[in-house]
């Protein structure tokens, strides 16, 4: 998984410092840092870009001719080269001298990055800001990203987004459906654009208005065709501060985004979801496409020859249709312009930039794509129910544990039975395997069972050898060990939370092997158990029909999601047996969703942050018995009596129904969210698989 790296730049000027907020966290995740420090004045900067600009304009568009035999023209230009390159040069130098301040309320952030990056991650880095010169800083050759993180790429946001609100999540369909539109050409070759965009149509259909009316450019948009890319091709510009831009359509007409706006703002709400200008000076139109909460735009921050735009396009688009992420694809695109062109004009990758809105995630080509998930193979020994499914950390292994009382270990990629496991006293019909859970490193597997002689209804397993490590929740004085219904580990591996018959949820040291914590608050057995990725609090449903979050750490309840939170009240709801028993709970990979699964009503959502119940997930009769969200947070699938079924969870829509021959019991996606893995009713582990 990746890491996201937010800073807030918000509040200050070159001449008095900034005030920088910074947040640090994995990706669909909530921050595991937030600090706040200050950057110091740098009035210099703001001249020295001054500078780099009109250098590098000049070798864009030099002021002399390039008439052959004529000196001094010739060392006119020679001149114009070695400002351009003296600028960069300087204005690299100032930028990073800058950002290596050792002033105490800077230092203490760069120390923190440094101390939780890694070399290895992909990094997402925001720069959070509505400051025009902010925005045009060199930030692509800050030198800690550039040279020690180097899978780092610099983005811009503004300060205030907001999701584009009827739909955050785009469309599938069977191809990426693209408009391009090829505006005014004049001393450009958008052929060439054109030819680019035309590769990758196997994958992409695209619709081409060359030098559009802009009453046929509002038709194209109006039209309820769900354009996941807008592009444009041709000459555009920015206003000085950089807050509105201007398209060059045709020969004659020229249109800022307010001129289309509530084309452009139809095409988001319909899941518009990336606009690329591979033209000048793009920055006032991103602004402006922003206040319209479009999940990303890429533009060029500069004039550009045109010969670097289309080399700009021809990698990009090549490493986004591979399904590169699109940080990646920008970020390998602007390493070929530096090699290719840095030396002719210097500063020259510094010019594409992304533009992120924060509230939707960065999509991928394989997002805009209808791909559904398909059967690959099915897995089992015998006919006997399978409760639980789990797939290892590394997406090789997966676990399965179910009536017949043994745990199996297969290869999820050639469907091997590589291992099985026989602990939970075989001597005894009365001991299910009810949940398993592999530890965070994929080095040690938890077990739960039924019931228990002498021996704990919870072990732990080495994975490579087989052998049980540890029992947990032992009996005493020869009496059976209650039912454990549910496991699962803490996101850092050190404990383990466990539901219990007896209403209890236990929280297991693993270290050493003692009861750390026990939560009380449930009146029957608690039947699901989820930690949020970030270990911060944890999710339980019982079958007392509550869905409960805790701050286990300090034992404390801090919400009831589904019933009063006082006693009597939740006593006399007990007996209400139309909201049924909670099946299934999971937390969204973000931390700001939970979802629940009960025995006679839907699938519920809540926000965490305040407990508002936000998303009923309803078709038909059928019920659900168990639910997962998806690694990247786009979808939730369900396992119901009759079939599978595949979420738009922001939407309540269902993407995919999967016929099933038994009852689903179990659901777990791979890490990498191209694999999803269920246990039935009849023994079988069925693997689905998203297409490549």
């Amino acid at each position: 998984m990746g890491k996201l790296v937010v800073l807030n730049l918000a509040e200050g000027d070159f001449d008095r410092g900034f005030t920088v907020i910074v947040e640090i966290g994995e990706e669909n995740a909530r921050p595991e840092v937030k600090m706040a420090g200050k950057l110091p004045p740098a009035p210099r900067l703001t001249e020295l870009v001054k500078q780099w600009q009109e250098d590098f304009q000049n070798k864009v568009n030099p002021k002399y001719s390039r008439t052959a035999g004529d000196r001094a023209r010739a060392t006119s230009r020679q001149t114009i080269k070695r400002n351009s390159l003296n600028s960069a040069r300087n204005l690299e130098v100032e930028f990073n001298t800058w950002l290596n301040s050792g002033e105490p309320d800077w230092q203490k952030i760069r120390d923190k990055l440094q101390q939780k990056l890694h070399r290895d991650d992909e990094i997402r880095v925001i720069i959070q800001t509505d400051n025009d010169r902010m925005r045009r800083m060199p930030w692509s050759v800050w030198h800690l990203f550039a040279l020690e993180y180097k899978k780092a790429e610099i983005a811009l946001s503004t300060p205030n987004y907001q999701s584009p609100g009827k739909t955050s999540v785009t469309k599938r369909q069977s191809q990426v459906k693209i408009l391009a539109v090829l505006g005014d050409s004049i001393g450009i070759n958008t052929n060439f654009d054109r030819q680019q965009l035309q590769q990758v149509a196997s994958s992409a259909e695209i619709a081409l208005l060359n030098q559009p009316s802009k009453q046929k450019l509002l038709e194209k948009l109006w039209k309820n065709e769900g354009w996941h890319i807008l592009f444009f091709a041709g000459h555009s510009s920015s206003n000085e501060d950089g807050t509105i831009g201007e398209l060059q359509i045709n020969p004659k007409e020229i249109l800022a985004i307010g001129d289309f706006y509530n084309a452009i703002d139809e095409a988001i709400a319909k899941g518009l979801q990336v606009a690329i200008f591979n033209s000048c000076d793009g920055l006032g139109l991103a602004n402006e496409l922003a206040k319209l909460h479009i999940p990303l735009s890429i533009v060029m921050r500069e004039k550009i020859p045109d010969e670097v735009a289309r080399e700009f396009l021809k990698h990009f688009l090549t490493s986004f249709a591979a399904n590169e992420s699109v940080y990646a694809a920008v970020l390998a695109a602007r390493r070929k312009l530096y090699d290719l062109y840095n030396q002719q004009y210097p500063g020259i990758s510094w010019l594409p930039i992304i533009c992120q809105n924060l509230a939707i995630e960065p999509p991928t080509w394989r997002n805009f794509l209808s791909h559904e998930w398909v059967l690959e193979k099915t897995l089992g020994e015998n006919k006997e129910i399978i409760y639980s499914v789990a797939i290892s950390p590394d997406g090789k292994i997966i676990a399965s544990g179910g009536m017949d009382r043994f745990i199996r270990l297969w290869n999820l990629e050639t469907g091997e039975l590589c291992q099985r496991l026989e602990a939970h006293n075989p001597e005894t019909n009365l001991n299910s395997i009810l949940c398993v859970a592999f530890s965070p490193d994929g080095k040690t597997l938890a077990s739960s069972s039924n019931m228990e002689f002498n021996e704990g209804t919870i072990k732990l397993w080495d994975v490579n050898t087989g052998k049980v490590q540890r029992s947990l929740n032992k009996s005493f004085f020869n009496l059976p060990a209650i039912r454990v219904s549910s496991v699962a580990f803490s996101p850092d591996g050190k404990y383990l939370a466990s539901g219990h018959i007896g209403t209890d949820i236990k929280i297991w040291d693993l270290a050493s092997g003692k009861e750390e914590h026990t939560l009380r608050g449930h009146g029957w057995e608690v039947s699901s158990v989820a930690f949020s990725a970030d270990g911060r609090f944890l999710v339980s449903g019982g079958m007392d029909g509550i869905v409960m979050i805790w701050d286990w750490r300090k034992e404390k309840r801090t919400q009831i999601l589904n019933r009063h939170d006082d006693w009597f009240a939740a006593f006399a709801a007990w007996g209400d047996i139309s909201r049924g028993f909670i099946r299934s709970v999971a937390v969204s990979p973000d931390g700001s969703l939970v979802a629940a699964a009960s025995s006679e009503r839907p699938i519920y959502l809540w926000k965490v942050a305040d407990g508002e119940e936000c998303r009923i997930l309803s078709a038909n009769s059928s019920k659900a018995r168990a639910i997962a969200f998806s690694p990247d947070g786009r979808t939730l699938v369900s396992g119901e009596d009759t079939q599978l079924r595949i979420w738009n969870y922001h939407t309540a829509e269902v993407l995919q129904a999967i016929p099933s021959l038994a009852i689903v019991h179990a659901v777990a996606f791979s890490p990498d969210g191209q694999t999803l893995v269920t246990g039935t009713a009849n023994g079988e582990i069925n693997i689905y698989r998203l297409p490549a």
